[in-house]
């Protein structure tokens, strides 16, 4: 996962401010590591995996390498999306827990019908997020949905206006 992370960190640093920093599912805890490092002007969550501080520790999940297919652990994509190989350690890493405490700057928490608790209203109560709920969207909707896009749109605006 830190890996990942530090791909975002260093798109970021490329970047002129002000730089706001956008992920989904796994993506989105992503996001909120690298978000420690890039200090951005906001982060977007939609529907992120939660970090230790939501979904607690687990330190005997085995740490393990190699890939597998997300649509067999997960079931098929729906048109639209692609799937393709998922690291098997990132992965692992979630499940064990990874710690992200607070953020750095505002941020807004898109949930779905399909995580409204845990990727949903505690993410956006653990940092103080706003929270935008789209019960009757799945987490794949988030990303090809329009109405989901225009709020993310809404909530950057207000953060550019000076």
């Amino acid at each position: 996962m830190s890996d990942y992370a530090d791909r975002v960190a260093a798109a970021a640093r490329t970047m002129v401010g002000p730089v706001a920093v956008c992920g989904w599912s796994m993506g989105g805890l992503v996001v909120l590591q690298a978000a420690q490092e890039v200090q951005p002007h906001a982060v977007v969550l939609l529907e992120a995996s939660a970090p230790a501080e939501i979904q607690g520790r687990d330190p005997h999940v085995q740490l393990v390498g190699g890939a597998f297919d997300p649509e067999a652990e997960y079931g098929k994509f729906p048109a639209g999306i692609a799937a393709r190989p998922e690291s098997l350690l990132a992965r692992a890493e979630r499940k064990r827990g990874i710690s992200v405490p607070s953020l750095p700057c505002s941020s807004l928490v898109i949930a779905s019908a399909d995580f409204p608790d845990e990727r949903g209203r505690a993410l956006a109560d653990l940092y103080g997020s706003q929270l935008v709920e789209f019960p009757e969207l799945r987490h794949f909707d988030l990303v090809l949905g329009d109405a989901p896009r225009r709020a993310v749109a809404d909530f950057l605006d207000v953060r550019a206006t000076p």
